[in-house]
């Protein structure tokens, strides 16, 4: 993993053969601007000479930041940004610990993520098949000579779940979205932890000493900064601040659907339930059906609602703050772009350093 000494001294080792690929290459055309007299291969020379110091500067930061990433824990970054107020609460929601370092604590962010996804998509499926269970109950009704076959009537009292499924379906669909979204977030951080990413620096600092692809360069190290700077904390603010806000959506176990067969009192058989219904009315009916608490009839859904808060609950945080992390991931990395694609002021960048 990144955090291992032999990633980062295979890095450095790495980008050391990049700046000696670059340095030859200022070397050879300072001398064959000399050896030809051409003032603009000389020029160019002096101008990369500069600026390769200004790409070591870069490198350098970046893996020192790296490694501070590695030994900085969540309570030492939220103190720097003053939320050192909130660790009681990262305690409290389980995500990681204030001990845990960026890097870990990203990783942490998404597994519970995942986890919190799979749940209400296990949730949404767990609801649709009790309900097409439900409605293939049926019972027949002797009315009248019924020791010899007779007339009745047969009736499903909850055949009209069916109405249901529509929606939930589109629950199942966006819950899928949402666990598929926090897997590619996932992986795409295991494969930044694994220090692959670092082996564009070399290029990006050869590509920048090449008048024309300047700007190719600037981009490769302005990528590999936002990703293993910028990405891992915008996760880590996720995960200071989401998990409360989605802990607190979920509901109590007795808002989950219960088969006929799981009556609450007394074993009541599930057309009796029906029937008891019926008899109280549509109103009490529809209370029965929606209502968090105080539901003792037998086999029926209960807080629907709940499952949609839920959904939008792992919609937001699966879907939507990993697409407000790459807007400002695609922001950050063309404003990092644009400064090292371009010639440093390396008076600027000393002082910043």
């Amino acid at each position: 993993m990144i955090c291992d000494l032999s990633v980062i001294t295979g890095v450095q080792q790495i980008a050391l053969v990049g700046v000696f690929v670059t340095v030859t290459l200022i070397g050879v055309g300072y001398m064959l601007g000399k050896f030809f007299g051409n003032p603009n291969l000389i020029l160019w020379s002096k101008t990369e000479s500069t600026q390769i110091i200004a790409s070591i500067l870069v490198i350098i930061i970046l893996l020192e930041v790296i490694s501070l990433f590695c030994m900085m824990t969540v309570y030492d970054f939220m103190k720097l940004i003053g939320m050192e107020g909130h660790a009681i609460d990262l305690a409290k929601n389980g995500v990681f610990s204030s001990g845990a370092s960026i890097y870990d604590a990203a990783s942490s962010y998404l597994n519970w993520s995942a986890t919190y996804s799979h749940n209400i998509l296990s949730l949404v499926r767990y609801t649709m098949g009790v309900i097409e269970i439900r409605s293939s109950f049926s019972r027949w009704q002797c009315e009248f000579f019924c020791l010899l076959g007779g007339g009745g009537t047969s009736y499903s009292p909850f055949a009209g779940d069916y109405t249901v499924l529509g929606a939930l379906s589109i629950l199942l669909n966006s819950a899928t979205i949402s666990l598929l979204s926090v897997l590619f977030q996932m992986y795409t951080l295991k494969y930044i932890q694994t220090g692959l990413f670092l082996l564009l620096l070399p290029f990006g600092v050869v590509l920048r000493s090449v008048p024309f692809m300047r700007g190719l360069g600037g981009a490769l190290i302005a990528f590999v900064i936002v990703m293993y700077i910028f990405y891992p904390l915008l996760l880590v603010v996720d995960g200071i601040i989401w998990p409360g806000i989605a802990m607190g959506a979920l509901p109590q176990v007795d808002s989950l659907p219960k088969l006929p067969i799981m009556c609450d009192s007394g074993n009541k058989d599930v057309f009796k339930a029906e029937e008891d219904l019926q008899l109280s009315g549509v109103g009490t009916w529809f209370v029965a059906f929606t209502k968090l608490q105080g539901i003792d009839k037998c086999g029926y859904l209960s807080n629907l609602a709940e499952l949609f808060v839920l959904n939008a609950m792992s919609f937001i945080g699966s879907i939507f703050l990993m697409m407000v992390n790459f807007i400002i991931i695609i922001a950050m990395t063309r404003e990092v772009s644009r400064a090292i694609g371009e010639e440093m002021d390396i008076s600027r960048l000393v002082q910043m350093v």
